[in-house]
């Protein structure tokens, strides 16, 4: 869990950054670490390991879902 909290304030100061400079860019930004998540979640659908299998089922669903509006809406 540390690991990830230190991920999601990193990505998280680079997305305001991004979005506060060029909301363009940032919205991109956004989209592309959703699609990264998504894929970390079939990895772990895949291993089976650390969440259970619904969960990244679902995560993955949300994540491709929020950043597929979000390129659209670009």
């Amino acid at each position: 869990f540390p690991l990830q909290a230190v991920a999601m304030v990193v990505f998280g100061a680079a997305a305001l950054v991004a979005l506060i400079i060029d909301p363009i860019v940032g919205s991109y930004l956004v989209a592309l670490g959703l699609f990264a998540h998504a894929a970390w979640d079939v990895y772990h659908h895949w291993t089976d390991r650390v969440v259970s299998r619904s969960a990244a089922e679902f995560c993955f669903a949300l994540d491709v879902a929020l950043g597929a509006i979000i390129l659209i809406s670009v």
